[in-house]
């Protein structure tokens, strides 16, 4: 795992698990079902490495929930463990792009190397200026209307939340594009 790691900086992970359950009926014959469990992914970083107890956890809490529905089948043996891995890329925040303002299809604040630009984003979309939107001086009269307490630029997209909570008034809607699909989708 840590070679996927040092590629590509995070990874998500997950484990599946083919396994059989048996039970003896009663002319003594076994009687045996296929079952399927897997975990929920996590994320891998540089810093942070698999749990490997969490997802054992993990199986043993579904397969005891598989049996305890009262159908006497207990479990045999796994048949497969496969350990699954792909890329993640978490979506973030950056700085001014400069091309952006030449597609006329944005408001892009100008706010190089401060990576606020999620505040002035959210301070364009409150406060439209007809006459050089771009500019950060344009916004920032109405930079303490928001609340920013205990968050940090850039903003993480798992943060959105928390903004949310902080400012009710106030919803973000996230789209990315998504080159698989070739389309926009939110996030």
């Amino acid at each position: 795992m840590h070679v996927c790691v040092c590629v590509f900086s995070s990874v998500k992970v997950y484990f599946a698990a083919d396994t059989i359950f048996t039970r003896e009926l009663n002319d003594g014959e076994i009687s045996s079902i296929d079952a399927y469990f897997d975990t929920f992914p996590a994320i891998i970083t540089r810093d942070q490495d698999v749990d490997i107890e969490s997802s054992i956890q993990h199986f043993n809490k579904r397969i005891t929930n598989f049996t305890k529905r009262g159908s006497g089948y207990t479990l045999s043996h796994i048949t497969k463990l496969v350990r699954q891995m792909v890329q993640y890329r978490p979506l973030a925040g950056s700085t001014f792009v400069p091309w952006i303002e030449r597609k006329k299809c944005i408001v892009n604040v100008c706010n190089v190397g401060n990576f606020e630009c999620f505040k002035y984003s959210v301070l364009a979309a409150l406060h439209p200026q007809s006459h050089n939107p771009n500019r950060r001086a344009k916004y920032e009269p109405y930079a303490d209307e928001l609340n920013f307490d205990d968050l940090y630029f850039p903003i993480e997209l798992s943060k959105i939340p928390q903004f949310e909570r902080q400012n009710p008034l106030i919803s973000i809607n996230v789209i990315s594009y998504d080159e698989e699909s070739k389309s926009f989708i939110v996030v």
